[in-house]
């Protein structure tokens, strides 16, 4: 008896030395409860678990290994690595000078590409952090107007026919909508420019979904439901018995709150008969079991 208990307790104590060289801790010390408390059957359970985890070529936990690596938090040097710290992790930092010396080095090495995180910075009660980021902000917005302002006059010299320069100036526009620059009015000017380039693209291939869905995006995200709903019908004209208006439908159903409608969307995805890609079978599992739709 004192002989397996020694020969367990050893065997636990091997495997935990081992775990915390090569796993997470938190997933070390999982593993190593589980031997522990399981003799004999944990330690055999969880070899058996990581060998088919390493011939199947998945490793052994992909999530925690993930978790792993957007808690590592670099304190040598205290210079902002991107690839080390997720930005909007920053704001769970205790220790406010380290807060802010890894914010502003994120925002002075221009490494600052989400929008949210940008606008949630302007208003940080650190006005050094405030200061950098409404700088970064307006030189942003600035440059957007300039490329914005430089595309114009390129399509007005080249036409609307040059479709490398068109396809520039959408993603330009887009940019500056989810940048948030601008007053309404110019937001409102430049979303229709958008509208009316994707338009134009949209004509010129009709076998493409894309530009349908991109206007479709921006009217939803504007709260067009009007115009969204002409959008959609031309895509449907356009695209008979595909999925894609059906579930861009499905959006705009959501964003205005109308179950039955969704229901109907739903129903009549379920007998396309193209094949469903993955999103649309995902809409279908989620959409037909909730009752009412919410």
């Amino acid at each position: 008896m004192m002989v397996g208990l020694a020969f367990h307790l050893l065997l636990t104590a091997a495997y935990a030395l081992a775990a915390v060289q090569r796993l997470p801790r938190l997933q070390a010390a999982a593993e190593t409860l589980l031997v522990l408390l399981l003799p004999f059957f944990g330690f055999a359970i969880l070899v058996v678990w990581h060998i088919t985890c390493h011939l199947l070529h998945t490793g052994a936990l992909p999530l925690y290994e993930e978790g792993r690596q957007r808690a590592m938090i670099s304190l040598e040097p205290l210079a902002y690595q991107a690839d080390v710290v997720p930005l909007q992790d920053t704001y769970l930092l205790g220790d406010a000078r380290l807060r802010r010396r890894l914010f502003t080095d994120a925002i002075k090495q221009e490494v600052v590409n989400n929008e949210a995180v940008l606008r949630q910075a302007v208003h940080d009660e650190d006005r050094e952090i405030a200061y950098y980021a409404v700088s970064l902000m307006t030189a942003r917005a600035e440059k957007l107007a300039a490329e914005l302002y430089a595309l114009e006059q390129q399509l007005r010299a080249a036409g609307a026919d040059d479709e490398p320069l068109l396809r520039r100036y959408v993603e330009t526009l887009e940019a500056f909508l989810a940048s948030g620059s601008g007053d309404e009015v110019s937001r409102r000017e430049k979303r229709g420019a958008l509208l009316s380039a994707l338009a134009a693209l949209a004509k010129a291939h009709p076998e493409s979904t894309l530009y349908f869905e991109q206007a479709l995006r921006q009217l939803l995200a504007s709260g067009a439901y009007g115009q969204a709903e002409a959008v959609l019908r031309d895509y449907a004209r356009q695209h008979p018995g595909e999925e894609g208006p059906y579930l861009c439908e499905l959006r705009l159903a959501l964003a205005r709150r109308q179950p039955e409608r969704m229901a109907a969307v739903v129903q009549a995805l379920k007998t396309l008969p193209c094949r469903l890609s993955a999103d649309a079978l995902a809409a279908i599992r989620y959409w037909d079991r909730r009752p009412e739709h919410e």
